[in-house]
């Protein structure tokens, strides 16, 4: 075990001081995304972040013992990651033969999950890590992955797709955000539109700066109760059906609003 002085989220450069084993500085916070009919979809697949990786000097992560998939095992579940996160490995040059994305050679270390890797439907050329299963899966390439960010990184993400962060506006449209988050596996929770960085106490929309439209408020018990002086920013939060304020810095996933149109990252 050696002490790391940061450890490199290869799509936000977000750093924090940890315990691990040595796994080069690369750990992949991204995890697949499942897409209803109401989801413009978002092509962020495993090529795609084979580039960010790589304009970030980081790249996929390599999975080189039981230790180090233990420790990253334990990162996701912290963070709420229901599904999985991508591997740096692909059969792509040679059906069943995986290799790693660094170096073309066979991985150090394998933990495939009893029947895999199987090339469901012949077409399944990557790999992941599956939470649910604590072992690999190779998955269709084209898969949608998705990462946790903070409010400022959400609003930027949303604001790029020419969309805004989520503002919810009734109760049934909560309803149907509630169970697309329970879907995707998200334990947490999503960001909502709302601030009270300009005056305490008072949330209102970033689209506007006014309070939630339609009047509509779903505030969890005792929120928003401004933890320690530092929650200024709002979150839907999954396990209690309603909303918390929380500190714009933290981590949570991001839904977008277009229209329409929602999508989840």
């Amino acid at each position: 075990m050696f002490r790391s002085n940061s450890t490199t989220d290869c799509v936000q450069h977000i750093t924090t001081s940890v315990e691990l084993t040595p796994i080069r500085n690369y750990i992949s916070e991204l995890n697949l995304v499942h897409h209803s009919k109401r989801v413009f979809k978002l092509k962020l697949n495993f090529p795609k972040f084979i580039v960010i990786c790589n304009n970030n000097g980081a790249r996929l992560l390599e999975l080189q013992s039981k230790v180090e998939e233990n420790w990253i095992d334990l990162q996701c579940r912290v963070r709420g990651y229901g599904i999985g996160v991508w591997l740096g490995l692909t059969d792509l040059q040679r059906e069943g033969q995986y290799v790693t994305m660094s170096d073309a050679c066979r991985p150090r270390y394998s933990n495939w999950m009893r029947g895999e890797p199987n090339n469901g439907n012949g077409n399944e050329h990557c790999a992941m890590y599956w939470i649910t299963r604590s072992g690999w899966n190779d998955t269709v390439c084209k898969g949608k992955i998705n990462f946790v960010s903070t409010f400022k990184d959400a609003m930027i993400f949303c604001n790029n797709l020419g969309a805004e962060l989520l503002e919810l506006q009734s109760k049934a449209e909560e309803n149907w955000v509630d169970l697309q988050c329970r879907i995707r596996g998200y334990s947490y929770g999503v960001w909502l539109g709302l601030s009270d960085v300009r005056t305490e106490g008072q949330f209102v929309s970033l689209s506007d700066a006014r309070k939630p439209r339609g009047n509509f408020r779903n505030w969890a018990k005792g929120e928003p109760s401004n933890g320690g002086n530092s929650e200024h920013c709002v979150i839907y939060w999954t396990t209690r059906i309603g909303w918390n304020d929380a500190r714009c810095t933290d981590k949570f996933n991001v839904a977008c609003k277009k229209q329409k149109e929602i999508a989840y990252d």
